[in-house]
């Protein structure tokens, strides 16, 4: 798909969009938030969720962040730009407990 198709199939169930990019070798630790859809425009990103084994992520390809779903990650050497969606409602619960 292209961009602008990942963007309007989110918008249509809903959701809310955000573009964004993180740097080559970013390591999030494990946390939690919203089901969130991830979808890669460029680069990569290696993820863990719970105990499951280590995944990567490349161009083209989506993840989902489970609600509540601990997980971490990592990005790759070209950097990772990517689509977020998910529910602004269901962030906010998120949101309120920090």
């Amino acid at each position: 798909m292209t961009k602008e198709e990942v963007i309007k199939h989110y918008t249509k169930s809903g959701l809310t969009i955000e573009e964004g990019f993180d740097k080559p070798g970013t390591v999030y630790e494990p946390h939690r938030h919203e089901r969130t859809y991830l979808w890669t425009l460029f680069g990569s990103i290696t993820l863990r969720k719970g105990t499951d084994d280590w995944r990567t992520y490349t161009t083209g390809e989506e993840c989902v962040i489970e609600d509540g779903e601990v997980h971490e990650a990592k990005i790759g050497p070209e950097g990772w730009k990517y689509i977020a969606a998910f529910d602004a409602e269901e962030a906010k619960k998120y949101e309120d407990a920090h």
